[in-house]
């Protein structure tokens, strides 16, 4: 197939997954309710879409407690540009069928950033589909800002792959415009999370090409935050007003993930669901949620001799996951205090997002090489012993 060929069907079949995914709200015309879509987003777009359809940009939110800022809330996207859709929508469809289009953009843009690393089509494919159905992903649809500002990390990458590639003014200008999206998206702590991430692939990439790339990132990331201003500056305003911005370290250890609960990324419904009714997990759900599967993992860890990307990824994932743990672990203490802007964010197994999406990224590179050595065979053999071995217990 021709690469516009291999594009075009991607898109279709992330499109298809999607689909499949959110049936209920493509072919149902339900809406998502659950959860904190429900009880904040919902009000919170309801208000939003009240103003703009009058021509009004909402400064103030008069309904919670004494009033608050509406622009400059760090878990608002006014300025996003899915927004020109609350418009037009009523705000429950807006919300619903904005997942399955932020799904839909997850997986083109791990897509984009896995074909730049030279994964053949298959790989790639399987390695975007796996992100887009991974545990960290699906299950955060009802916060729709974390929603929106994980389907970027794919993206941000691939900006900053292509422009290692070719260090072009064109290439500083995706890169620009991708972190402004990742900023507006409407989640700071994913955001914090994605910019560190890509930070330390660029200075590993950097370590091994040199630094002549550095300015040009620099460049990028300093368009970004000009063209997204509008959207930090209050929220910087507001945030001094509060004392979120130093939370103790005890107090940022709010929903780590537990020791016990390590094996959802093999097992989703380990310890129940929601949806079910019967979960007996410690936490929320969807905080501790991370299921890879058992076939991206295995093929995931077989790709530690294969690339030097690879190794790369395997680190990050296994460091995203110790940190995950929390205070009980160590690493968190650690990175509190050395990690500047760290003390901001609490809730340590968000970074089981950077867990999902760099396994997801291995298990790709992990494809490419059982498929090139025909080692690929030995999964169908690897799979049914591990299902024998699950049906004698």
């Amino acid at each position: 197939m021709s690469h516009r060929v291999q594009h075009a069907a991607a898109l279709g079949w992330f499109a298809l997954v999607a689909a499949c995914v959110f049936w209920r709200i493509v072919f149902a015309q339900q809406v998502l309710y659950w959860g904190d879509i429900m009880l904040y987003f919902l009000p919170m777009t309801t208000f939003a879409a009240r103003w703009l359809t009058q021509g009004i940009l909402p400064l103030w939110n008069p309904h919670t407690l004494f009033g608050q800022p509406f622009v400059g809330n760090p878990q608002e996207w006014l300025f996003y540009p899915s927004t020109l859709f609350l418009t037009l929508w009523h705000p429950a469809g807006y919300l619903s069928w904005n997942a399955v289009l932020h799904l839909w953009l997850g997986g083109v843009g791990m897509w984009l950033f896995l074909r730049s690393l030279g994964v053949p089509f298959r790989s790639a494919l399987l390695g975007s589909t796996a992100w887009m159905l991974c545990g960290a992903f699906v299950p955060r649809a009802q916060f729709p800002g974390m929603f929106q500002t994980i389907a970027w990390m794919g993206w941000l990458m691939w900006s900053v792959e292509r422009l290692r590639q070719a260090n072009s003014a064109v290439n500083v200008a995706i890169l620009a415009v991708t972190v402004a999206l990742l900023l507006l998206a409407g989640h700071a702590q994913v955001t914090y999370m994605a910019l560190l991430l890509a930070a330390a692939w660029a200075g590993w990439r950097m370590i091994r090409d040199g630094w002549r790339l550095l300015p040009s990132v620099l460049l990028g990331v300093t368009g970004g935050l000009l063209l997204s201003a509008a959207h930090w500056l209050p929220m910087l305003q507001l945030l001094r007003e509060t004392p979120r911005m130093n939370l103790s370290v005890w107090g940022a250890d709010r929903f780590p993930l537990r020791p016990e609960q390590i094996p959802l990324l093999l097992v989703p419904e380990l310890y129940g669901t929601p949806w079910q009714g019967n979960w007996l997990g410690r936490g929320n759900y969807w905080e501790v949620a991370c299921t890879v599967g058992i076939l991206p993992l295995m093929v995931a860890f077989a790709a530690w001799k294969a690339r030097a990307e690879a190794r790369f990824w395997l680190v990050v994932a296994g460091l995203s996951l110790w940190l995950a743990i929390g205070t009980s672990a160590g690493l968190y203490i650690v990175a509190y205090y050395l990690l500047p802007g760290l003390k901001a964010f609490h809730d340590p197994a968000r970074w089981l997002i950077v867990t999902d999406f760099a396994l997801c990224v291995a298990a790709a590179l992990g494809w490419e090489h059982l498929h090139s050595s025909r080692k690929w065979l030995l999964l169908p053999l690897a799979l049914i012993i591990l299902a024998s071995l699950w049906a004698w217990q």
